[in-house]
This record gives structure tokens, C-alpha cells and sequence, in this order.
């Protein structure tokens, strides 16, 4: 997600009273703790901080829709999965 005021995409993000969103070093750097977009007052107790967990899935989410993110690819038989360690001149050995 993007900070409106830096259009940088930031990893923390404060929700204001206002419903406006501003990253954390940017509303840190405000000299006035009024909002940049309504110039609403800001109080520190109306600032909710979003929390990385819900920006990544936030992302993840629009990734996907748009194309950028392919599903997983689901085994239609698990038994069709192979495993190196059972044979004896595998590639891995054999490099070794």
C-alpha cells in the first residue's frame, strides 16, 4: 500500500480519525499534526496503526487479481511425488 503523501509503498501505515492513511515516517516528520489531505487535527489517541500482516494480505490479494500471482499448483496424486533420497545413483550423488 502507498503512503498518498510520499506515493511511496510503505510497510507501516496509520489509519487517522479521518479514515485518511499516512505511513508512520511520514506522520512523523509532520511539523503540524494536522491530516495533509482534509487538514483535519490529529490526536494522537484517534491513530490507528495497521499492522504489516494485514498490508501483506492486503497486497496479496491485488497481486493475485491482477495476474501477478499465479495459484499453487495442486497434486492431483500425491503418490506421483518423487523422492531422490530412495535412489541410489541419483544426480545429487552423482555430482557429489
Amino acid at each position: 500500500m502507498t503512503c498518498p503523501v510520499s506515493s511511496e509503498p510503505e510497510d507501516q501505515l496509520c489509519i487517522l480519525k479521518c479514515q485518511h492513511t499516512l505511513s508512520l515516517n511520514n506522520l512523523k516528520l509532520l511539523k503540524q499534526k494536522i491530516c495533509p489531505k482534509c487538514r483535519e487535527k490529529i490526536v494522537e489517541n484517534d491513530i490507528r496503526y495497521l499492522p504489516q500482516s494485514s498490508i501483506y494480505k492486503n497486497l496479496y490479494t491485488k497481486f493475485y487479481k491482477s495476474g501477478h500471482i499465479i495459484p499453487p499448483i495442486k497434486l492431483e496424486n500425491s503418490d506421483q511425488i518423487y523422492d531422490s533420497d530412495d535412489s541410489d545413483n541419483s544426480e545429487a550423488d552423482l555430482i557429489l
